[in-house]
């Protein structure tokens, strides 16, 4: 959530809330034909929450919201994960090199563990899922203050990204690496 609200745009319906607040989840679902799904914890969450925290949050909590989502008809799925999964922080210090899917990360396991369970929510309904590989964008809070994060692309870039993977019907747990 954005914390200073005119950074919203002014289009744009602001609700602030949380993952487990499955009343506001139903609301939020009527009358949506698909959803677009990054909310979780992140890697800037390592100091507060613990491994369960993660699984929790980003698995468990996914899956209502996937189950949610499909109980409230809609039809099309779109999960923003990370790059994490595949190159993790090792992209900092590692010399430039071919990277695989099996390339073991040393962080993105969580994010990893979503991708795999979101994959096999879609394959067991057969509904459309594409997932978005990030690298970074958005907003995060640092100690110093709030600031923007704009690693490679913009919010903007990212959104689009979003609504276009929207449109592929026939996704069926795809990634996509966006940057």
């Amino acid at each position: 959530a954005w914390p200073n609200g005119s950074l919203v745009p002014p289009h744009a319906h602001f609700v602030q809330g949380a993952m487990d607040d499955a009343s506001l989840v139903r609301q939020l679902l009527d009358g949506c034909d698909g959803m677009i799904h990054g909310a979780g914890l992140h890697l800037h969450h390592k100091d507060t929450a613990d491994f369960g925290d993660y699984i929790h949050t980003n698995v468990e909590l996914s899956v209502r919201l996937l189950d949610a989502a499909r109980a409230a008809n809609a039809r099309r799925f779109v999960l923003a994960s990370s790059l994490t999964v595949v190159i993790g922080r090792a992209r900092k210090y590692c010399p430039p090199c071919l990277i695989r899917e099996d390339f073991p990360p040393p962080v993105g396991n969580g994010k990893l563990a979503v991708e795999v369970v979101a994959r096999e929510w879609a394959r067991l309904h057969d509904l459309p899922l594409s997932l978005l590989r990030f690298t970074g964008f958005g907003h995060r809070s640092k100690p110093e203050g709030e600031q923007l994060l704009s690693i490679v692309m913009s919010s903007r870039d990212a959104a689009r990204a979003c609504l276009c993977a929207m449109e592929r019907n026939e996704a069926r747990g795809e990634v996509y690496h966006i940057s």
